[in-house]
């Protein structure tokens, strides 16, 4: 790749700086970084609304994209293939905050005392919290990215069906009717793997 001195690629397009990249090029990579990473900020922030968690996925995504790029065939796709992998940590972020909530509300229950020393008891605990983290994170990747971010931003971000169509230049009936979907196809999926 011909750089000019002030570090531009000569006649370069996105493809060709993948190539680059591709090869090890880390002047393509921080070219590649700087383009691209507002699309994945805005990718992260629909699923994700506090700023912090939102920079903790876009890096993530491109330490997996650097790590991942000999994976990618063709470099004419590198912007879904980008994408897909933001979408993905933010699921993981998801399921992580998933089961972050599970654990502190079977911490708080009654229905298991803190001091419980019966093995038999912690198992079956323990059991029904995994069950329960699988049905949820699998409920969560069977929908649509925008009934997923309906639940994300109405149940884990505790935004109101006004700030939740403010954020993404909606009218409140539109949320409603994501979140109603929404509930509607998560209640099938969790039926389904009960």
């Amino acid at each position: 790749m011909v750089r000019v001195s002030n570090g531009l690629c000569c006649g370069s397009s996105k493809v060709a700086l993948v190539n680059a990249a591709r090869e090890g090029d880390s002047w393509a990579w921080s070219s590649l970084i700087d383009m691209c990473t507002p699309s994945v900020r805005t990718i992260a922030s629909r699923f994700e609304r506090d700023t912090n968690r939102v920079e903790d996925i876009v890096q993530e995504s491109w330490m997996a994209a650097i790590q991942r790029i000999v994976s990618l065939r063709d470099t004419s796709r590198f912007d879904p293939w980008l994408h897909a992998i933001v979408r993905n940590k933010c699921c993981t972020h998801i399921r992580n905050a998933v089961e972050c909530k599970l654990l502190s509300e079977h911490e708080r229950s009654e229905e298991w005392p803190a001091n419980n020393d019966d093995p038999e008891t912690e198992a079956i605990k323990a059991e029904e919290i995994a069950l329960a983290k699988v049905k949820i994170a699998h409920g969560l990747d069977s929908l649509a990215e925008v009934y997923r971010e309906a639940i994300v931003a109405r149940y884990f971000d505790d935004l109101s069906y006004q700030e939740i169509a403010e954020a993404n230049e909606i009218p409140v009936g539109t949320v409603k009717s994501r979140l109603f979907t929404a509930h509607v196809q998560l209640k099938r999926v969790l039926e389904e793997v009960a």
